[in-house]
């Protein structure tokens, strides 16, 4: 396109002529192709004027500037609440999440895994804990065998400490009027009887007759909590009564070849502190 003289009577359009019609002033006459004698006042080549529709401002889908979109509210702002942002071409405007929104986020997934670690580690101790009451039979001793059930002769008994003629063969006598009794004073803090049997034998029930007998019931301590500690290796714990007479303490057939009958705890007595037992018999799985 030329610039100079040499463009006069082409058909083109000088730099010239485009500068006036973007200042909107008029254009020298001769200037336009085809039109340059016309009127004395010149040609004035005038471009549409921009409305709020072309612009974009009446538009939902038009483009923002260039300062539109490097435009930002304060940080402030940002930290505190979610703000919208407004895209481009995709209607609507969305919300981006803030930073107190992030953190919050980030918390509850680390609460939430914390409560997934608590409920395995929970779940594991409940299974170890319920895999260990099937071997110690849940420390109950309630559930009934249901083989039928002789009593057993046990060769001897010794205790862990005992009185005079309160002796440990009194509880194996089959007599109801005697009774075993721990040394006092001494240092036998959990009493126990240990009974021996002169080949395995498969028990599953035990009768206990707790305390001293007649008038000496209520003077002496009588076994609250005991532990039955079997051969095998299994434990079993329960609560007696107290009453005189006897008690039933039923467990799972075992076959074991000793038991060890320990007293954790006692009923207060008004007398002198020598826990006491009257009979212990044992009872197994009829061949």
């Amino acid at each position: 396109m030329p610039g100079g003289a040499g463009g006069e009577g082409e058909d083109t359009v000088s730099r010239e002529v485009i500068r006036a019609a973007i200042r909107g002033q008029a254009v020298p006459k001769g200037a336009l192709p085809g039109i340059g004698g016309r009127g004395d006042r010149g040609d004035r080549l005038v471009l549409p004027v921009p409305t709020a529709e072309a612009t974009g401002s009446g538009r939902a889908n038009a483009f923002p500037s260039e300062a539109e979109l490097l435009k930002q509210p304060p940080a402030w702002r940002r930290m505190l609440r979610r703000l919208p942002v407004a895209v481009p071409g995709e209607g609507q405007p969305r919300r981006a999440p803030s930073v107190r929104d992030r953190e919050r986020k980030r918390s509850l997934l680390r609460f939430g895994a914390l409560i997934v670690v608590i409920a395995l580690i929970g779940g594991g101790f409940w299974l170890a804990s319920m895999r260990d009451r099937s071997s110690t039979d849940g420390g109950t001793g309630t559930a009934a065998p249901a083989q039928a059930l002789v009593q057993v002769k046990q060769v001897g008994v010794t205790a862990s400490s005992q009185s005079g003629s309160r002796v440990a063969g009194n509880v194996v006598d089959g007599k109801l009027d005697t009774f075993w009794s721990r040394l006092v004073p001494s240092n036998d803090d959990q009493p126990s009887l240990r009974f021996s049997f002169d080949s395995p034998v498969q028990i599953a029930r035990l009768t206990i007759a707790a305390g001293a007998s007649g008038t000496e019931f209520t003077k002496r301590p009588r076994p609250q909590e005991i532990e039955l500690r079997f051969s095998d290796g299994t434990t079993l714990r329960t609560t007696l009564a107290d009453k005189a007479g006897f008690q039933t303490v039923s467990f799972k057939a075992r076959v074991v070849d000793r038991v060890r009958l320990v007293v954790l705890s006692t009923y207060p007595s008004s007398g002198p502190q020598r826990t006491s037992i009257s009979e212990v018999r044992f009872f197994g799985v009829k061949r």
